[in-house]
């Protein structure tokens, strides 16, 4: 298991509702790293996009007690390892997610259980 520290920045404030892609006949697609572009996000970074949906865990009671941070930031492998960012959305129902926020990864390391708080409430 490795725990990955990330710093959560603030590209996407005012982003609430999930948009992964619009289309019309009339334009091009627009996918989130276009429009995260808009706020400075450098798209040719390497970063990868990750839509938590875990049938173990209820997502949005990690986010409303603030154990989400920890939640993504543990991985049985070390799947971030090679990134600058994380673009990190909550999947809603089906193929919909709601865009929960970008994280710079700033190190990575394997996981010691002395930095899990006891009143963790997922497994590790």
């Amino acid at each position: 298991m490795n725990r990955v520290r990330f710093s959560h920045h603030s590209y996407a404030v005012g982003f609430t509702n999930s948009v992964f892609l619009v289309t019309n006949p009339m334009t091009q697609k627009l996918g989130i790293l276009d429009l995260l572009t808009t706020f400075g996000f450098d798209a040719n970074c390497k970063a990868k996009l990750v839509r938590h949906q875990d049938q173990r865990y209820d997502i949005p009671t990690l986010i409303r007690d603030g154990w989400m941070d920890m939640y993504q930031c543990l991985q049985a492998k070390n799947i971030f390892g090679k990134c600058d960012y994380i673009v990190s959305s909550i999947g809603d129902g089906g193929t919909r997610a709601r865009f929960h926020g970008v994280y710079r990864i700033l190190e990575t390391h394997p996981l010691r259980p002395e930095l899990i708080p006891d009143e963790c409430p997922f497994q590790t």
